[in-house]
């Protein structure tokens, strides 16, 4: 299933599964993705999937519609498009994406090595090491803390299915939650993420402690009661 998220100045706001065959964008409250900007139309657009395929139009706003900086009046997204509705973009993320992000699920039975790491100065230092099962304990819940870069000493907690994370058009990654732990993945950008000071290309578990570098700004990753 494919999802919609939604930036303004840079900064994620929202994310939409498209998991209805016609969803309507607009400023106005009832619209499925309400956009409060007076830049925005009432109802501005809508997106219309069939059979996998996801269709944006325009519903005669005031300022349009824009893909990757073409205005148009219906258009096919593909993964990666980036939608400009007023002051608004809106990325879309397709299924098939998603699906590759995703690792495989861990066999029943088997169990997975999770490292539990110190935080120490600017290096990260393993403490020990447990076996646990692959299921996610629905006590804890991931979180991010930002250790260089904008918005030092923030964080964010990874509460979302799809969480984003990087500038648009220069670098982005994702982390995805699932029943077996959270995954890492880059979606977009020339130069590879960075996990723990290596760099990464495929989708990867995340463990407490891991330290992630993304477009500039490097977080650490920690899993916490919820």
């Amino acid at each position: 299933m494919s999802v919609l998220i939604v930036y303004l100045d840079g900064e994620e706001q929202s994310q939409h599964m498209l998991d209805k065959e016609s969803i309507v964008i607009g400023r106005r409250a009832g619209n499925d993705v309400q956009l409060l900007h007076p830049t925005v139309s009432g109802t501005h657009a809508k997106i219309v999937t069939i059979r996998g395929d996801s269709f944006i139009e325009d519903l005669d706003s005031t300022n349009g519609v824009r893909i990757n900086g073409n205005k148009i009046g219906k258009s096919l997204l593909k993964d990666g498009d980036e939608v400009r509705i007023g002051k608004f973009t809106l990325r879309f993320v397709d299924d098939a994406t998603l699906a590759n992000i995703s690792l495989p699920p861990v066999p029943d039975g088997m169990k997975s090595i999770i490292h539990d790491t110190a935080w120490s100065g600017n290096s990260l230092s393993n403490a020990e090491t447990v076996m646990v099962a692959p299921k996610l304990d629905e006590k804890l819940v991931g979180s991010l803390a930002i250790i260089e870069g904008p918005g030092t000493g923030k964080e964010l907690l990874l509460n979302r299915t799809l969480t984003t994370l990087g500038k648009p058009g220069v670098q982005v990654a994702v982390i995805t939650r699932r029943s077996d732990g959270y995954f890492l993945a880059q979606v977009e950008g020339n130069g590879m993420l960075k996990l723990n000071d290596k760099s990464v290309k495929d989708a990867g578990p995340l463990r407490s402690g891991d330290k992630i570098e993304v477009a500039g700004t490097a977080l650490r990753f920690n899993l916490r009661q919820a």
